[in-house]
Parts: C-alpha cells; structure tokens; sequence
C-alpha cells in the first residue's frame, strides 16, 4: 500500500472506488449524474448515489437503470436532490441508501478535536442505539461489520445518540 496521504494513496482509493462501480477512473472526475449497474454491490436489491468532487455515481440493480437514468435527466449532480427525487420516484418499490459520508485521513493530516462528548464505543454500545423502530439504518451503516476497527459515538447525556466507524486501509 503505498504512504497514506500521498499521490499514490489517493490514487488507490480512486481506483478502488472505479472498480467498485464498474467505471474507468476519468468518469470519478467528472461533472454530472451517471446511472451503473451494480458492481461491487453484486445482487443488492437497493440503490445507492455516490458523491464525488462534481459527479453522482448511481449503483442500481441492472433492470431499473434505464428507469432510474430518465427519472435522473436532468436531475441537478447534487446527493440530496438525487437521494430526493430517487426516493420520491422509487421508495414504495426499492431501498435508497444514502445519504452518507465516506471518506479518509491520513496520520499527516489528521487533526484531533477534543470534544466531551464524542467517545469511543464498543459494538455492543453501538448496537443499544435507538434506531426508532427502522433496523435498517443499522445495517446499512456497516458497524455490525467485523472490518470496523474503531467505534465512535456522540454522547448526548449518558446516551449514544449517534456513531460512526473506520478501518484500517492495508498496509
């Protein structure tokens, strides 16, 4: 793996990210909206709105991605309006899963905060999260997962009231 926070790093990630929606790297730099059938969502039966610098990458099952493109023309490239329009049009039908955040740091950019009241957490803290009545948030967030190294949760009195996640890239 090459040394995080170099051109080479960030390079990687935009090749994993490439892969993972079945594009060539130029369509992550792009400007606008671009619907694909699931790569490396395999058979998931959802949708999914990437945002990238200027581009939306749509990932949707391959039988509703000419239907998904025309609801999307002339759609403006931003996640909450598409993830909007998605789930106004489709979401008696299909799963939309977004809006959320993936990003990463690197050791030489990182800049600690000190905040009280985030902590971190251990799964089974994450798992006592009121998910008011919808599982689904859970599992889409991907803090069950075993690739999650780091737990963080925002105290809100002695409650956890929100979480989030990191791996480790391979070194």
């Amino acid at each position: 793996m090459p040394r995080p926070g170099s051109t080479d790093a960030r390079d990687e990630i935009t090749r994993f990210w490439a892969r993972f929606f079945g594009v060539p790297v130029s369509d992550l730099s792009g400007e606008g909206i671009r619907v694909v059938p699931h790569v490396g969502l395999g058979t998931y039966t959802g949708v999914w709105a990437f945002e990238r610098q200027d581009r939306i990458l749509v990932s949707t099952p391959p039988h509703l991605q000419s239907t998904i493109q025309r609801t999307l023309d002339g759609c403006r490239p931003k996640l909450d309006l598409v993830t909007s329009v998605l789930s106004e049009a489709f979401s008696d039908q299909i799963r939309i899963v977004g809006p959320a955040f993936h990003g990463y740091t690197t050791i030489e950019s990182f800049r600690p905060k000190d905040s009280g009241s985030v902590v971190e957490i251990t799964y089974e803290q994450a798992l006592r999260i009121d998910h008011s009545g919808d599982d689904s948030a859970w599992d889409d967030s991907g803090l069950g997962e075993p690739g999650i190294a780091v737990r963080f949760g925002m105290q809100d009195g002695s409650s956890i009231v929100a979480a989030s996640g990191c791996r480790y890239l391979d070194e």
